[in-house]
């Protein structure tokens, strides 16, 4: 690729491509357990303390090499087993002996107990996270660090420093593959003194292009302008009320209410795509900012044909995907 779509490194602290579209995943799900009995128990969502549940203050970014990451191993094996279940299902007709149902009956109780034990280890299990601030300009870590080592602590008691001392960087790496990956690293700008202040953003798209994993630390540059209203996006619509400029900006600009929060999953996950498209080919030696997004309603009109309904076939695959790779909801 071209050397002009590639970003400068460390990331400069401006919003450049302007395109981090993040799609809300539907709540539907939630009204329909299927055979997932603790998920109405335990929520996600209560993973982080109360306070950083207001989106209009608190940006949380999940570490992305965190061990959370270890509880898809049942999955993968779910994922396993039902190969191997089909393969003996297609071979049965063709054989004398008869068809041998403990592997595809271990993979369903497998399956059952897994997508029920989920939701309580998701929810308890220890993760690393930084948090920005975006009234008190500070970023903290959830990390045990010895006090010698930290200067200030946040009200939560976690390390954290002024905004102006955290950089953000891109970096390449190979997969094992023989392709490069590229991913985003938020750490602090005295890396020497601070070695510990460190995270790796959970960029799943980040194998594209570096414009990606620099799309990822955009987002939180931009949201961390204090004296702008919060970006129009999905993650932002339940908060926007709470934020003193981005109420007096939604009132000047005639913004629909709930607008993201009625739009179909379907059609966020096009935008998505649409905008990741656009933020892989911008030009980023031309120091040109795309222009920012401010009236959604008007390039996007809620599409009716797109919106999330819990019919009979959305409950079959929530159904399905549960029996066969142990998944509490459907995606």
């Amino acid at each position: 690729m071209s050397q002009e779509y590639f970003p400068v490194n460390p990331i400069e602290k401006r919003v450049l491509a302007n395109r981090y579209f993040k799609a809300e995943e539907s709540v539907l799900d939630e009204k329909f357990h299927g055979f997932c009995i603790t998920s109405r128990f335990y929520k996600e969502k209560k993973r982080y303390p109360n306070t950083l549940a207001d989106k209009s203050r608190y940006l949380v970014v999940q570490h992305g090499d965190d061990l959370g990451k270890l509880l898809l191993i049942p999955t993968v094996v779910s994922i396993v087993g039902l190969v191997i279940s089909l393969m003996m299902l297609l071979m049965w007709p063709f054989v004398d002996d008869p068809f041998e149902y403990e592997i595809p009956l271990a993979v369903l109780c497998l399956n059952l107990f897994w997508l029920n034990v989920y939701p309580f280890l998701d929810k308890f299990s220890l993760r690393r996270y930084m948090y920005f601030d975006r009234k008190m300009q500070r970023v903290s870590i959830r990390k045990t660090v010895a006090d010698k080592d930290v200067e200030q602590r946040d009200e939560l008691n976690n390390p954290c420093f002024n905004w102006q001392d955290v950089g953000g960087y891109w970096e390449s790496m190979p997969n094992g593959r023989g392709a490069t990956v590229y991913v985003p690293v938020i750490k602090h700008n005295d890396e020497t003194k601070y070695p510990w202040f460190r995270i790796r953003g959970d960029v799943a798209e980040s194998v594209a292009c570096a414009s990606v994993a620099v799309s990822f630390y955009e987002r939180i540059v931009r949201f961390m302008e204090k004296d702008k209203p919060l970006p129009d996006i999905p993650e932002f619509e339940k908060y926007r009320h709470l934020c003193p400029v981005t109420v007096e900006f939604d009132k000047k600009n005639n913004r629909p209410a709930n607008y993201w929060a009625e739009m179909g999953t379907k059609q966020q996950k096009q935008i998505e795509s649409e905008c990741l498209h656009e933020n892989v080919v911008f030009r980023w030696a031309s120091g040109q900012p795309n222009e920012e997004i401010t009236r959604p309603w008007e390039r996007w009109p809620i599409d009716e044909s797109l919106k999330d309904k819990m019919d009979y076939k959305r409950k079959l695959k929530i159904i399905a995907l549960q029996l066969c790779l142990g998944l509490p909801y459907a995606k």
